[in-house]
């Protein structure tokens, strides 16, 4: 399998914390979500510069008239309306020119580094697992594996939401037998060809199945209802894959951010009051090319733009310090001038309770990060 079909077809992965009677004599009231945009996130269609007309030069082919103004220098992609909402009421902010310390452009690496917090396949544990770790807390799998974002943390079971939901049958015991061996193949082909051998034919009565939904915006629901329970998940993160948009990125981009605007409405839904308790964040390993390619897409870059949701949302504004368009990275990309460990930690901070030097030193290994908590968190 190449690089690209991997990138395409990575499963949807969800991470939550224990739901069960703590280890621990609490556990901590805040929640922290992280969405991870796979594929390299063009943060220039996330937030647009629309005051930079060095943009218009580069890229015609992927600026629309439809956005939604921040401020007289920024504007949301069209299809970001609930963040667009949320930002109004002070629930939402931006953070733009954002990286990791990693300018090779590789997925497989920056994906490392994304989840690590440190150079390509420096550690074995992730920064959010060392930050539960040091907090003292549980963390559930919501998936067949375990991210190394997550790696590092005191202890973490694995769990997935069955896809059946739920079944009622009255004759063909047979079924239940076969039904325990669809993991063998396609599950959906497979309840097709296994009702119509036991149920349409054998004429079973009152036979029911119920598919459980595994979208990227169901699992956040989902997750989101979980993590309202007093004792439920402290931490779910959510991997929306597809954002290496090499061609079409116009209309490409347009369904993603859709699909990222539902996800952050789905938790907020899904959380209910603990919204207020909670911080989102979006990770993704890289930016895009400021110019458009041929194929009216873009290329792997480097800066990019990071979405901040939730209650714990005190500085509701695009906060950056904007390096501009007329020099660029390379000379293709925009610069990166916020380190993006800098925001993973300042939410670790609001959410954990954890001092910024512990962080620095325990976290991501690096006493010379800089504080970021009174410009994201004002």
């Amino acid at each position: 399998m190449d690089r690209r079909t991997f990138l395409k077809s990575s499963s949807i992965t969800l991470i939550a914390g224990s739901t069960s009677k703590p280890l621990f004599a609490s556990t901590p009231k805040k929640k922290i979500i992280v969405i991870q945009l796979q594929g390299g996130a063009d943060g220039l269609s996330l937030v647009i510069p629309h005051s930079d007309n060095s943009l218009f030069d580069m890229r015609k082919d992927l600026i629309t008239d439809e956005s939604i103004e921040i401020d007289s220098d920024f504007a949301l992609h069209s299809s970001l309306k609930n963040f667009s909402t949320l930002m109004s009421k002070g629930q939402a902010a931006v953070i733009h020119a954002t990286n990791f310390p990693y300018t090779k452009r590789s997925h497989f690496e920056g994906q490392n580094v994304m989840q690590g917090g440190g150079k390509p396949f420096e550690y074995d544990t992730g920064w959010l697992g060392r930050a539960m770790g040091l907090s003292n807390n549980n963390l559930t799998t919501l998936s067949l594996d375990i991210p190394l974002l997550v790696r590092g943390a005191i202890n973490v079971t694995n769990y997935m939401p069955s896809l059946i939901e739920s079944f009622q049958l009255e004759r063909n015991s047979e079924f239940l037998e076969q039904l325990g061996k669809l993991h063998a193949g396609p599950i959906q082909s497979n309840l097709k060809e296994l009702r119509h051998k036991y149920l349409e034919k054998e004429g079973s009565v009152n036979t029911t199945v119920h598919l459980k939904g595994r979208t990227s915006s169901e699992l956040a629901s989902y997750a989101g209802n979980e993590m309202s329970y007093e004792n439920g998940p402290d931490a779910a993160i959510i991997t929306i894959p597809g954002y290496d948009t090499h061609s079409n990125q116009l209309q490409q981009m347009k369904t993603l951010s859709q699909e990222v605007d539902l996800v952050i409405e789905q938790f907020r839904q899904g959380l209910g009051p603990k919204w207020h308790d909670t911080i989102v964040l979006t990770l993704t390993e890289f930016g895009r090319t400021v110019k458009s390619n041929s194929a009216h897409g873009t290329e792997h870059g480097y800066g990019t733009a990071a979405l901040l949701a939730g209650g714990l949302v005190t500085n509701p504004s695009v906060i950056a310090d904007w390096p501009g368009l007329k020099k660029l990275h390379d000379d293709r990309d925009l610069k990166a001038t916020i380190d993006y460990r800098s925001i993973c930690a300042a939410c670790i901070e609001v959410v954990f309770g954890l001092d910024h030097d512990e962080i620095a030193e325990k976290v991501f290994f690096d006493k010379q990060l800089p504080n970021l908590k009174k410009y994201v968190f004002a």
